[in-house]
């Protein structure tokens, strides 16, 4: 009787993705100039991956417009060749990031992927993305498996979901094991979703997978809290090495054995002058200012022309009673009736 699972993986979308073994310039033919942080990367960090080591995280951190997307996957092709990845997941803080990187990995993946693999789009919207509309791999579509794909691009709540004790959460961590994770704006997310990227890290270092971590503006003990907490439970013998503060911009890669970093700083040919307009404002709370209006003005780079609103209305009087704000303690704090994180247990790190 013939063998019909080759046949049957392959109509549901599964199996690896197989890469061509090429240098940066093969993989990105229209980069003629990579820019430092690139350069540094190609240099040493073939280098400082050992497979007898195990996986790694390396930690790249640099403004925008450095080329970091590009050298990220660059570094997940050296981690794919050689910890032996099965395939990537891109994961993204917002819908719309996500979109925009799923259509970048798509030509990515048509340039040098060496045998054809099912890509997927992860977030709650993705069926309503006019370039993921595509009626292919249906099977994966369905909820929960799209991690199993070869190639994923999703939102970062694709991955925390399978660190909290929520149903389906083993197949998320199965879709995420044997592949090479590269986590971008690693910055931008809350308290609260900061607390689960770190022990989603703890779980990737117990599975031993391959991260790579991007931000803008992590720089010391805030950048060094993911790598120590992939490093926790990734096999680093306590004592091994101290981890250096990360600079920026600037790269730094740790395994269980080794910690690499620049030897000299990596520098930027983008030149930055930014230009500062101070406006004087008067702030009051008194209801009976006739020409007083409020003014919110919230400005962030990468979402300017979402976020940044300029609200002009006839002003609310204030309430009587004073707000309460909860305490420090009562946000940190935890019930004994909340529900846990799921914890790697020793079996898994092993």
């Amino acid at each position: 009787m013939p063998d019909v699972r080759p046949r049957l993986l392959s109509e549901a979308g599964l199996g690896h993705a197989a890469f061509h073994e090429r240098s940066s310039e093969g993989l990105f033919p229209e980069i003629r100039t990579p820019y430092p942080l690139q350069a540094s990367l190609q240099s040493r960090l073939p280098l400082a991956v050992d497979a007898e080591h195990g996986p790694g995280v390396l930690l790249v951190t640099a403004p925008p417009g450095e080329g970091k997307t590009e050298a990220a996957l660059y570094a997940a092709m050296v981690m794919t060749a050689t910890y032996g990845s099965s395939g990537l997941f891109l994961a993204l803080p917002t819908q719309a990031t996500a979109n925009q990187m799923y259509e970048r990995v798509v030509r990515f993946a048509t340039h040098n992927l060496a045998d054809p693999a099912q890509l997927t789009l992860l977030h709650g919207a993705a069926e309503l993305y006019q370039g993921y509309a595509e009626p292919s791999g249906r099977w994966l579509r369905s909820r929960g498996r799209g991690l199993l794909a070869p190639i994923s691009v999703g939102t970062i709540g694709q991955a925390l979901l399978g660190v909290l004790p929520l149903k389906h959460n083993a197949l998320r961590q199965t879709g995420l094991s044997g592949k090479t994770v590269i986590i971008d704006e690693a910055h931008s997310y809350d308290a609260f979703t900061h607390a689960l990227l770190l022990r989603l890290l703890t779980w990737l270092g117990a599975m031993r997978v391959p991260v790579v971590l991007l931000s803008a503006t992590l720089t010391g003990q805030t950048a060094s809290g993911p790598v120590e907490a992939y490093l926790e439970s990734a096999g680093r013998k306590g004592g091994a090495y101290a981890l250096p503060a990360p600079v920026h911009p600037g790269r730094l890669y740790a395994d269980a054995e080794q910690v690499t970093v620049p030897a000299e700083p990596v520098g930027s040919v983008r030149a930055r002058s930014p230009d500062l307009a101070v406006r004087p404002v008067t702030h009051t709370y008194d209801p009976t200012v006739a020409d007083g209006r409020p003014a919110t003005l919230i400005t962030a780079p990468l979402r300017t022309q979402r976020h940044t609103t300029l609200l002009s209305r006839p002003p609310s009087p204030m309430p009587s009673a004073p707000l309460s704000m909860p305490s420090a303690g009562s946000m940190t704090s935890r019930k004994a009736t909340d529900p846990p994180f799921c914890t790697p247990s020793a079996s898994s790190r092993a």
